[in-house]
């Protein structure tokens, strides 16, 4: 890993992973509020 700004600025495949199961989460979160509200 690379120290400084230039390091931490870009992504790497780990955050992308992260953001990843984020993302997937909160449409996990939305779709079960959807069946539970329809």
């Amino acid at each position: 890993m690379l120290g400084g700004p230039t390091g931490s600025a870009s992504l790497t495949t780990a955050d992308m992973h992260q953001l990843v199961d984020g993302l997937m989460e909160a449409i996990h979160a939305i779709e079960r509020e959807d069946r539970l509200s329809s």
